[in-house]
């Protein structure tokens, strides 16, 4: 996924936190890699860019127990990490990404 489509998935518009985007979209990237044990040569599929920028969002905008965060039409509630990881397994779980079977 490229910086371009990870700020158009969180609606960030300026390029302040470009260095920081960078920096963390790859930790995402390589946190779905690990999850799916993919290493996705073609690219990642959208459910995994979702859940990476789901991740990314998370990781800028956390400021509390509870987070809401709007990605697209979509909207998500964590009351705290686990809860966004679990999410996140969601949705590459539901794109067969994943299996339940390998969730902790």
């Amino acid at each position: 996924m490229t910086l371009d489509e990870l700020k158009t998935r969180l609606s960030i518009t300026d390029d302040s936190m470009d260095p920081l985007l960078l920096i963390k979209i790859e930790d995402a990237i390589d946190y779905v890699k690990r999850r799916t044990n993919q290493d996705f040569p073609d690219g990642l599929p959208p459910a995994a860019k979702m859940a990476a920028a789901q991740l990314v969002g998370y990781s800028i905008n956390s400021s509390g127990n509870i987070k809401i965060e709007q990605i697209g039409d979509s909207s998500f509630t964590y009351k705290d990490e686990n809860d966004l990881y679990k999410e996140v397994d969601k949705i590459l779980i539901r794109a067969r990404l994943i299996r339940m079977g390998f969730l902790r």
